[in-house]
């Protein structure tokens, strides 16, 4: 009996310390004041531009910790839990990137190489393991 209440209570734990997906009609915007390059939000539907939205998981794990997101280098906006934005660029190949360091925060840098195509939709996710690793993952 007590092992299995043990582990119960630690699957429990185990569970509850990775962060959950996030889909654009659950999620949040990303307010305007943590974007640093507002030209390239998607605004409509533009066939001649290919689409990547960033998702960042909701959760307790890594609630204080915003990710900067960079395209080829240089920061395009920040991204905090439980938010999401789609950008739109011209097709073409471009080096997507996910970072978080400072505070209580660990230092981390996680990266895509994206080629993306006219007309494509691309979905990625920024998220925390139940192991605490921090993962920036293509969905679409």
């Amino acid at each position: 009996m007590l092992k299995t209440i043990l582990s119960t209570t630690s699957i429990l734990i185990i569970t509850a310390c990775s962060t959950t997906p996030i889909t654009v009609s659950t999620g949040s915007i990303v307010p305007e004041h943590l974007i640093y390059e507002k030209n390239i939000v998607k605004q409509n539907d533009d066939p001649s531009k290919g689409n990547i939205t960033i998702l960042r998981d909701a959760g307790f794990t890594g609630a204080a910790c915003s990710y900067d997101i960079t395209l080829n280098n240089k920061k395009i906006f920040s991204i905090q839990q439980n938010q999401y934005l789609t950008i739109a660029l011209e097709p073409g190949e471009y080096f997507l990137g996910a970072s978080t360091g400072g505070g209580l925060c660990p230092n981390t840098q996680l990266t895509q190489d994206v080629n993306l195509k006219a007309g494509e939709n691309r979905e990625y996710r920024i998220s925390i393991s139940s192991n605490f690793q921090h993962m920036f993952t293509r969905q679409k």
